[in-house]
């Protein structure tokens, strides 16, 4: 992979966000737009992509200050329910790193008004999901939310925003990965 067609891609995703001038009529465009989900879950999220979502994970993760990753292996889905009664939850694309971090990339371009929430409870059900009886909470690994919205969801106009578990008083990142 070339670091400029990692930020082709990158800016081909940016692009798709903003609208795009063009007829109503334009039908070719919309069938191969990537806001779709259908369209985007194909692009980044299918086997024989996997180095077009390794290009859009290391564009992003080399913009927040994380280190890049060699490869990537698409997993499954869906959020599989523990009981009858759970909530069943379907991701865009889930995937897992060579080091064995969890990823979950998202692609929502109407404001539900629940996107901080519903990030939070695929996070932690990802990291949840990780453990079976009698593992071990180191074999934990780490688990990211890669969020592709078009609306404000957050104050602030940044363009590119990174959470980290911080300690109130000191403010210092809660490092899991040691």
């Amino acid at each position: 992979m070339s670091k400029k067609r990692d930020i082709f891609l990158l800016r081909c995703v940016i692009a798709a966000t903003y609208n795009r001038g063009g007829s109503e009529g334009d039908w070719a465009m919309d069938l191969l737009n990537p806001q779709v989900d259908f369209v985007f879950k194909r692009i980044f999220g299918m086997q024989e992509n996997q180095d077009v979502l390794l290009s859009f994970l290391n564009a992003v993760f080399e913009d927040s200050n994380e280190p890049t990753v060699s490869s990537v292996e698409i997993l499954n889905p869906f959020l599989e329910k523990d009981a009858i009664t759970d909530k069943m939850s379907v991701l865009d694309v889930k995937a897992k790193t060579d080091d064995g971090t969890l990823i979950n990339v998202e692609i929502q371009f109407r404001d539900h008004q629940n996107m901080v929430k519903r990030t939070l409870y695929y996070w932690a059900k990802m990291f949840e999901d990780q453990l079976q009886q009698s593992s071990q909470y180191h074999q934990l690994r780490k688990t990211v939310t890669i969020n592709v919205v078009r609306f404000s969801c957050l104050p602030g106009h940044r363009f590119h925003t990174s959470f980290h578990l911080l300690e109130d008083a000191f403010k210092n990142k809660v490092n899991l990965w040691i």
